[in-house]
C-alpha cells in the first residue's frame, strides 16, 4: 500500500490525551465562517500510520520545516472568515493545547525573534506573517495575517475568557466525529434572486426544472457544509449539507448542485460524481471512498498560521517517562535544505499532474493550481540556495497562470523567454458567476434577461483556446525542473 503523503497529518504524537476540539473552538473570534479540526496523535495511532511508518517518514520533513504543524501538536483547530464569492481567506486563526514541555520562549530562541507583548499576552511573530500568543498557561493561539491590532484584540479576549460567539453551526462541527472535520457556514451567503436565475438558466440542471421553485426558498435557507474524513485501510468521507427546512425529495437535485458549485470553483473531487445523496430530515448526505490524491487536495484548503516548526521538544521537568522523540532542530546545511526545499517542489509538481491525469474536466482544477502555487509560496527557505528559491517562485508562478487560463482568463507565453504574462488586475465577465451571488464583489455577468449560458459558452470557448499555452506552461515547468535537477548534480 502507497504511504499517504499529507503534511498537515505526518507529525510526531502528542504529549495531551483528550480531544477537546469543540472546547477550543470556543475561543476562535466570533466572526469565523470556517472551521478546521485535524486529530493528529489519533490520526498517527492508526493502524495504517504504525504499519506505514507515518510519523518516521516526516520526521526529515519536519526538520527542513515542510510540516507546517508543529509536531507537539494533539488537536489542531483552525478557524477564518472566507468570502466565497471571490474566495477570499480574510484571516486564519489556530488554537492548540500547549504541553508542559514546548515553552513560547524555545519558539521565540529557535525563530530569532523575541518575546512581545500583544493584548496583554506574551507572543512571538514569525517568520510568516503571523502572531503566536499564550493568553493562558496551557494554550497557543496564532493569528494571520500579523495586523497587530486584530490579534492583540483576540489573545486579550481569550486571556479574559470571554465566551465566543462563534456560530452554533460550527461549534456543532467541532464536536462531530472524524479524524479531520472542515465546516463552512453558509447562512446569509445565498441571494435568492441570484439562486433562482442559476436554476433557471444553467443548463446543468435542466432536468431538474420542475423543483426549482421548491428549491428556491430550499438552497437559500442553507445553513452549512461539513467534510469529515476518518483514515483506515481507506479513506471514508462524509459531506453533510444542513438546510433550514425539509428537504424532501430534493436531495438527488442537492447533489447536483453541490458538484456543480464545485466544479465552478475549479475544486472537482472526481470521487462525488458517482456517490449516492441520501436525505432525511433537513440534511443531505453523501459518502465516498477518497483517494490519497483527493484528500490530500481537499486538506490543502486548510490554511494554518503557522509557528515556528523547528522547536524541538524536551522531556517535561516533573515526568519520569523516557522521551521517545529525537531533537528536531531545523539543519542550517545548505545542501540539505536546498535538496529537501527542491523535493518538495517538484512533490507538487507530482501531485498536479496526476491531479490532471485523474480529473475527468482539466478546467475543473484550478482551484488546486492555485492552493498549490502558494503553497510553493510557504515553503521555507532558510538556507536554501538563491536559484532553488527562484525555481520554487517560478513553478509557483506556472501555477497561479494555470489556474487563471483553466478560469479562462488569456495568458501570454513566450517559451524562449520562459516568461508568462497576464492581466492580474483583469477579470472576464465569467468570473463572477463562479461562485453563487459574487456577493458584495461584483455585479452578476450574466442579466436578467437570461444570457447566462452564453457567459457559460464563452468561458468554455476561452478555456479551450487557451489549450495550447496550459501545454506550453506544463513543457516550461519540465524544462525548470530538468534544469535544476542538472544543476544540483554538478
Amino acid at each position: 500500500m502507497r504511504f499517504l503523503p499529507l503534511t498537515l497529518l505526518l507529525l510526531s504524537i502528542s504529549t495531551a490525551t483528550a480531544d477537546d476540539a469543540a472546547e477550543l473552538a470556543a475561543s476562535l473570534p466570533d466572526s469565523a465562517n470556517t472551521l478546521s479540526v485535524v486529530r493528529v496523535s489519533s490520526i498517527l495511532g492508526t493502524d495504517r500510520a504504525l504499519d506505514e511508518h507515518w510519523y518516521e517518514r516526516q520526521e526529515e520533513k519536519y526538520q527542513s520545516g515542510v510540516a507546517v504543524i508543529p509536531p507537539w501538536v494533539d488537536t489542531l483547530v483552525v478557524g477564518s472568515l472566507v468570502h466565497p464569492s471571490v474566495p477570499e481567506e480574510v484571516w486564519s486563526a489556530a488554537v492548540v493545547r500547549r504541553p508542559e514541555n514546548i515553552t513560547l520562549e524555545a519558539i521565540a530562541e529557535q525563530a530569532g525573534g523575541s518575546i512581545e507583548d500583544l493584548g496583554g499576552s506574551p507572543a512571538v511573530r514569525t517568520q510568516r506573517d503571523s502572531y503566536l500568543a499564550q493568553p493562558l498557561p496551557d494554550l497557543f493561539t496564532a493569528y494571520r495575517p500579523a495586523h497587530r491590532l486584530d490579534a492583540a484584540r483576540w489573545a486579550r479576549a481569550v486571556k479574559e475568557g470571554a465566551t465566543s460567539r462563534v456560530s452554533p453551526y460550527l461549534q456543532q462541527a467541532a464536536a462531530a466525529d472524524g479524524h479531520v472535520v472542515l465546516a463552512m457556514d453558509l447562512r446569509d451567503v445565498l441571494d435568492s434572486a441570484m439562486v433562482e436565475r442559476h436554476l433557471r438558466e444553467d443548463e446543468r440542471f435542466a432536468s431538474h426544472r420542475q423543483l426549482v421553485n421548491r428549491l428556491i426558498p430550499l438552497i437559500s435557507g442553507i445553513k452549512g457544509v461539513t467534510f469529515s474524513a476518518t483514515i483506515g485501510e481507506e479513506t471514508e468521507a462524509t459531506i453533510t449539507i444542513d438546510f433550514s427546512e425539509d428537504i424532501g425529495p430534493s436531495a438527488l437535485s442537492i447533489k447536483t448542485l453541490f458538484v456543480s458549485v464545485l466544479d465552478d470553483l475549479g475544486a472537482a473531487i472526481s470521487e462525488l460524481e458517482e456517490t449516492k445523496a441520501f436525505g432525511t430530515d433537513q440534511t443531505v448526505t453523501m459518502k465516498c471512498t477518497l483517494s490519497d490524491d483527493s484528500l490530500r487536495r481537499i486538506l490543502s484548503l486548510i490554511v494554518t498560521p503557522s509557528a515556528p516548526y523547528q522547536v524541538a521538544a524536551q522531556p517535561a521537568k516533573e515526568s519520569s517517562k523516557p522521551s521517545t522523540r529525537a531533537s528536531r532542530t531545523r539543519t542550517a546545511n545548505p545542501e540539505q535544505a536546498t535538496e529537501r526545499y527542491v523535493a518538495s517542489v517538484n512533490n507538487m509538481i507530482d501531485h498536479l499532474k496526476r491531479a490532471n491525469r485523474n480529473a475527468n474536466d482539466y478546467a475543473k482544477t484550478a482551484t488546486w493550481h492555485e492552493t498549490f502555487a502558494q503553497k510553493i509560496l510557504d515553503l521555507p527557505t532558510d538556507g536554501v540556495k538563491e536559484f532553488a528559491v527562484n525555481y520554487g517562485d517560478r513553478i509557483a508562478s506556472s501555477f497561479r497562470a494555470l489556474a487563471a487560463s483553466l478560469r479562462g482568463q488569456s495568458v501570454q507565453v513566450n517559451a524562449q523567454q520562459r516568461t508568462l504574462t497576464y492581466d492580474v488586475d483583469y477579470q472576464p465577465g465569467w468570473a463572477s458567476v463562479n461562485v453563487w451571488g459574487g456577493v458584495g464583489y461584483r455585479d452578476p455577468a450574466y442579466n436578467v434577461s437570461s444570457n447566462l449560458q452564453q457567459v457559460r459558452e464563452q468561458q468554455a470557448a476561452a478555456v479551450m483556446k487557451g489549450s495550447d499555452d496550459r501545454l506550453q506552461i506544463w513543457q516550461m515547468i519540465e524544462d525548470e525542473r530538468a534544469a535544476v535537477t542538472r544543476r544540483m548534480q554538478e
